[in-house]
């Protein structure tokens, strides 16, 4: 079983950090998009992946970019993340 950290662009311009675990980032990804569980990205949709990365480390990388992530965009030059193929 493999785990994920991605990054959403919402439609409002914010980011959402969540992480997910399994084998199809996809599925989570449409769940986002659905609308299947209220949160953050419920109202703010469509989102868009933006950003993602397998590391086995996926805790610390979602707190080392925490909340602020949704503002800052240094996140993106610090090499942590892939962008989607």
């Amino acid at each position: 079983m493999g785990a994920f950290v991605y990054m959403l662009r919402c439609a409002d311009g914010s980011f959402y950090v969540g992480s997910a675990t399994g084998d199809d980032l996809e599925k989570r990804i449409a769940e986002h998009q659905t609308g299947a569980y209220p949160g953050y990205t419920f109202a703010r949709r469509p989102v868009r992946l933006v950003a993602r990365t397998s590391d086995c480390d996926r805790v610390f990388r979602h707190n080392q970019i925490g909340p602020d992530a949704r503002t800052d965009h240094s996140w993106h030059t610090a090499g942590l993340w892939r962008k989607p193929t």
